[in-house]
């Protein structure tokens, strides 16, 4: 199948379709948007696996440039720590949940809200029948990378104040 839908989007305009498709490495910032793409019109010309040690400082990279460009100004971040699985927030399935209802976390900064996040899951009640219960700790600190890049590229600081909010009984 003959696509070529990633060329036009693609927004360093490094990937040519000649005898295949090219991707000029030395321009590519692995944001993985080609591939994206590529999956969504079914087209299976090329695939980005988002694993590896640089993962976390392509992540972080690609939020910085975001924030940079548009203004971090302008953002504004909420996580939903409900029911918490050890996927991808991108993932609609997934195994039993590690954990659930631990609230609702907003912030300006990125960075600090993802690690208020982490340090009140650390202390919640794991599901002992999460296939992840025995790796938390490991997936823990595996997450400590994108927080000590987060405040490297100065997306963001693992410095907060967490406010505990309540509902007033009637």
């Amino acid at each position: 199948m003959e696509c070529s839908k990633c060329v036009s989007v693609y927004p360093v305009r490094c990937i040519e379709i000649a005898d295949g498709l090219m991707i000029d490495t030395d321009k590519c910032v692995t944001c993985g948007y080609c591939s994206s793409v590529c999956s969504s019109v079914k087209a299976g010309a090329l695939k980005m696996t988002w694993t590896g040690k640089n993962m976390a400082e392509r992540i972080v990279e690609n939020a910085v440039g975001v924030t940079k460009s548009i203004g971090s100004d302008k953002f504004y971040y909420i996580n939903l720590a409900i029911d918490i699985s050890d996927m991808c927030d991108c993932v609609r399935v997934g195994a039993p949940l590690m954990m659930h209802g631990l609230g609702i976390f907003d912030s300006t900064d990125p960075v600090a809200i993802d690690h208020a996040t982490l340090e009140s899951m650390k202390t919640a009640t794991l599901n002992p029948a999460s296939p992840k219960y025995d790796d938390f700790d490991r997936l823990t600190e595996a997450s400590q990378a994108f927080f000590l890049l987060g405040e490297k590229f100065g997306l963001g600081s693992t410095e907060y104040a967490l406010v505990t909010l309540t509902k007033k009984k009637e």
